[in-house]
């Protein structure tokens, strides 16, 4: 099992970021926060960490954050699944991994970039609620099937259902 939320030193890590804390979003925010500041962002270049590996060597790549927020967010009783799919990076699409996590409906959680709530620049291929490493393998699969796929964003629309300006004009 890749999301170990059961581990004693996930939950007492969750328990120290938490505190006394009730409100699920913010809970969400702090975890994400946490995993986003402390792991060294590297590619491991071999399989997917686990999220017990992960809090131990705080390195990884957008899977590896995802894994550990997935078992914390489990930890701290948020309900929490991996995602997989494209992420926008400013300049192209590329394979990424982030989580969805439950607070009231689901909502997208980037560790790897400390978002929460923000579903623009996303393309969500598959989803992972058992955390196990097949999500990963056949997501990697599926994006090389791709190949140079050009995708051009026409409309978006905010959390609250209002449209982003996506001309890059600041107001």
């Amino acid at each position: 099992m890749m999301v170990q939320c059961d581990d004693e030193q996930i939950a007492a890590r969750v328990k120290e970021i938490v505190k006394d804390e009730k409100d699920s979003f913010k809970i969400a925010r702090a975890l994400t926060e946490w995993v986003f500041k402390n792991l060294k962002k590297e590619g491991t270049g071999t399989a997917t960490k686990s999220a017990k590996e992960t809090l131990m060597e705080k390195s990884g790549d957008c899977t590896e954050h995802s894994v550990l927020l997935c078992a914390m967010a489990r930890a701290a009783g948020i309900p929490a699944r991996q995602i997989g799919g494209l992420g926008f990076t400013g300049s192209q699409f590329g394979y990424h991994a982030w989580n969805e996590l439950y607070l009231g409906k689901w909502i997208p959680a980037d560790a790897t970039c400390n978002r929460v709530g923000t579903p623009a620049g996303y393309i969500k291929l598959g989803e992972n609620e058992a955390g196990e490493k097949e999500m990963t393998q056949t997501l990697t699969g599926i994006t090389k099937l791709f190949g140079n796929i050009s995708i051009e964003v026409l409309a978006a629309k905010d959390m609250d259902n209002k449209p982003i300006d996506l001309s890059g004009k600041k107001k």
